[in-house]
C-alpha cells in the first residue's frame, strides 16, 4: 500500500470522529510484522502494518470492525433507552450490536433489538429514525397503518428519512466497509 486509503473515521451518529495514522514498518531479520490496530486514544487509532503489504478490503473490515462493534456497544444502548423515555416505549430487554448483512436493524418476538455497527457512520437523524422505527414494533410488530402511524408520531420527518435511508450506503458507510 503507498497511499493510505483514509485519514479519519467520520461517526456522524455518535458525533465523533476518529483520527487514522498508518504506520509502515520493515521487518527486521528474524522478526516478522503483522497487520494490528494500536488504539492509544478514543480519538486516534495506529495501523501498523508491514511496509510490503497489500491491504485490502477485507483486511481493513476485519482490523475495524471490533473497535467499530465496541463504539457502538457504548453509545447505542443509551441512544435507544433516551429515545424510549422521551417518547414513551419501554426498554428493550436486550440489545445486540453486530453486523447483519441484509438490515440495519431488528426486533425479535422475544424483544432483543439487533443493531448494526455500521449506522455509527450515519447522520444522527438517520440513526435516530432507525432505532425509532424498531421501538415502534414494539407496540406493533408488523408494518401496518398503526405502524406507520405511530412511526410518523415520534418521527415527524419519517417519509424523509426513509426516503434518505434508501442511499445511505452510497452517501456515508466507507466503500472497503461494504464487501
Amino acid at each position: 500500500m503507498s497511499v493510505p486509503p483514509f485519514s479519519t473515521l467520520p461517526l456522524r451518529a455518535v458525533q465523533r470522529s476518529i483520527d487514522v495514522v498508518w504506520s509502515p514498518q520493515r521487518p527486521r531479520p528474524g522478526l516478522s510484522v503483522s497487520l494490528r490496530i494500536h488504539i492509544p486514544h478514543a480519538e486516534r487509532v495506529t495501523i501498523v502494518y508491514p511496509d510490503d503489504a497489500e491491504l485490502d478490503e477485507r483486511a481493513l473490515r476485519v482490523l475495524f470492525s471490533p473497535l467499530l462493534r465496541s463504539i457502538a456497544a457504548q453509545h447505542f444502548p443509551g441512544i435507544l433507552r433516551e429515545l424510549a423515555g422521551k417518547h414513551g416505549f419501554p426498554m428493550a430487554p436486550n440489545i445486540r450490536i453486530g453486523a447483519p448483512r441484509t438490515r440495519w436493524a431488528s426486533r425479535s418476538s422475544t424483544g432483543t433489538i439487533s443493531l448494526s455497527y455500521l449506522m455509527l457512520f450515519f447522520p444522527e437523524a438517520l440513526l435516530h429514525h432507525v432505532l425509532l422505527h424498531e421501538l415502534c414494533h414494539i407496540e406493533h410488530m408488523n408494518h401496518g397503518r398503526d405502524f406507520h402511524a405511530r412511526l410518523e408520531e415520534v418521527d415527524p420527518l419519517a417519509k424523509a428519512h426513509e426516503a434518505a435511508m434508501r442511499s445511505v450506503v452510497r452517501d456515508y458507510i466507507p466503500a472497503w466497509l461494504r464487501g
